[in-house]
């Protein structure tokens, strides 16, 4: 009789367990639905908001690549604008992809959390970047231009001489990307069989739109080497506009 007695207890524990982890399941399901939904809403938000942009400050790429130095300093208020939210928010990911060993000083749970809710995050960023955009009454296509000509002229500082401290700021500004991309590369060689990204970024892709302004006359250097230490001062903000430049 013991013997039934442990039998019925345990087969109705093991249901219990059943039903919960059906629960679970269930709850699962919602969430990362509800997950997506919301990922997609926002970036809906933000693409309705940029065409928003494009109507009320429309913008056509001057022939000869000439920056404007009233839209530059508008153009580097923005971006330090986002630069303050987005080093808060991603500064786990700059030093992960620096350090993966060390896991920015995060548990295994804490970083799965942060790389999970990144698309979230960077929405979230992009709204702030509209909001900086409509202050300075510039459109994402003028800042997406802007960001490519200075991202080509940086380029180009990294054929200077080692000595050239342009040559410096150069390295600075493009080491996030590329530290990314060899955390990505070494993740990928781990994983063979399971695709690893972070967010939309594509260091090959943006490299693709900076060349398409490429300029060898180099019209905008001075003026651009007069606001490089303010265009080199954050890190997470290249990664943001890198993502940006390729994707919206």
């Amino acid at each position: 009789m013991a013997n039934k007695k442990w039998l019925w207890i345990g087969c109705g524990g093991c249901l219990s367990m059943v039903i919960v982890f059906m629960i679970l399941l269930v709850m699962g399901g919602f969430w990362v639905k509800n997950y997506a939904n919301r990922i997609k809403q926002n970036y809906e938000v933000l693409a309705s908001d940029h065409r928003e942009l494009e109507r009320q400050y429309p913008f056509t790429a001057p022939a000869d690549k000439t920056i404007d130095p009233q839209r530059f300093e508008k153009f580097l208020s923005v971006r330090e604008t986002v630069n303050a939210e987005a080093q808060t928010k991603l500064d786990w990911l700059i030093q992960f992809a620096q350090t993966p060993n060390e896991k920015s000083g995060m548990t295994t749970v804490g970083l799965i959390h942060k790389f999970v809710g990144l698309p979230i995050t960077l929405s979230e960023i992009g709204m702030t970047r509209v909001d900086a955009l409509r202050d300075a009454a510039m459109s994402h296509k003028e800042y997406d231009h802007l960001t490519r000509v200075v991202a080509a002229e940086l380029w180009s500082w990294r054929d200077l001489e080692d000595a050239d401290p342009l040559k410096t700021k150069a390295v600075v500004y493009f080491k996030p990307l590329e530290d990314i991309r060899q955390f990505l590369n070494d993740a990928g060689e781990k994983n063979p069989h399971q695709e690893i990204q972070v967010g939309p970024f594509d260091l090959d892709r943006f490299l693709e739109a900076v060349e398409s302004e490429k300029d060898e006359h180099h019209v905008n250097r001075e003026l651009i080497r007069s606001g490089s230490d303010r265009i080199v001062a954050g890190d997470a903000i290249i990664f943001v506009d890198a993502c940006f430049v390729q994707e919206l």
